[in-house]
């Protein structure tokens, strides 16, 4: 996969979605560490993520953030 739109209900949904349509072996996602109120009334992609995923999901966070 080179790029595109993904389409889903949620961009956790979406990244799933991909991650078993593509058959990778693995994801790779960046957070930007968003904690407390903020994340109890949004969520995080990359926690719904690796909570779903059949297959091994490695969490960055970029520098600098």
């Amino acid at each position: 996969m080179s790029g595109g739109v993904v389409g889903g209900s949620s961009a956790a949904a979406g990244i799933l979605s991909v991650l078993e349509e593509w058959r990778f072996g693995m994801a790779a996602l960046t957070t930007h560490g968003a904690g407390g109120v903020r994340r109890l009334m949004v969520g995080s992609v990359a926690d719904k993520v690796i909570r779903a995923a059949r297959k091994p999901v490695l969490v960055l966070r970029p520098t600098g953030l």
